[in-house]
């Protein structure tokens, strides 16, 4: 049940009137490397990921998954769009269909892995134009430095008490042996 008070299958859309903190660093700290850098931090660790090939899972023609660097859970996988994109209402029908695919390939190789496990499934796009302005100056920056992302969670740690206490997450699988894990589950 995925840590949810409904113990059935289920999906819930969520719309916030205020900028969630953690989207809100995460639209910080993009905004902060395009102004040192002149480009995408997010763009920069795709290219780190599709040369190095140790934590991608599963691509296709416009989307990559993979177990990011220093992953907070184990096994959790995001899936990027290859090319820019800050909001995921601008993606069109042909990039939804591969979407769907890949998706769907992430959820059954964790399937095959894992068992029967609940999963946790976050769409992370760019705030509302009208929005924005809360984002400390980032509006004329997320186009440029924003990248939206799904990000996919297996339950199957619980919170420890130093998680708990400190704010901070222990994960006892590495990146790179859970994609190694995720990639080599279709052989079977």
């Amino acid at each position: 049940n995925a840590g949810e008070i409904i113990s059935h299958p289920h999906a819930q859309l969520v719309a916030l009137p205020v900028i969630p903190p953690n989207i809100e660093k995460e639209v910080e700290n993009s905004r902060k490397y395009f102004i040192e850098k002149e480009r995408c931090l997010t763009c920069d660790i795709l290219d780190t990921e599709l040369h190095s090939r140790q934590r991608i899972v599963y691509e296709n023609y416009d989307y990559i998954a993979f177990c990011q660097y220093a992953s907070l859970y184990p096994f959790s996988v995001s899936i990027y769009p290859k090319k820019h994109n800050y909001s995921f209402t601008q993606t069109n029908d042909n990039s939804l269909k591969q979407l769907s695919d890949i998706t769907k390939e992430i959820f059954i190789r964790l399937s095959y892995l894992l068992g029967d496990v609940s999963l946790m499934m976050t769409i992370n796009t760019s705030p509302l134009k009208d929005n924005r302005q809360d984002v400390k100056g980032c509006l004329n920056f997320i186009e440029q430095s924003f990248h939206w992302h799904l990000e996919i969670r297996p339950v199957i740690t619980a919170i420890s008490s130093i998680e708990w206490a400190t704010g901070m997450t222990v994960n006892p699988v590495m990146p790179e042996d859970a994609a190694l894990y995720l990639r080599e589950v279709t052989a079977k």
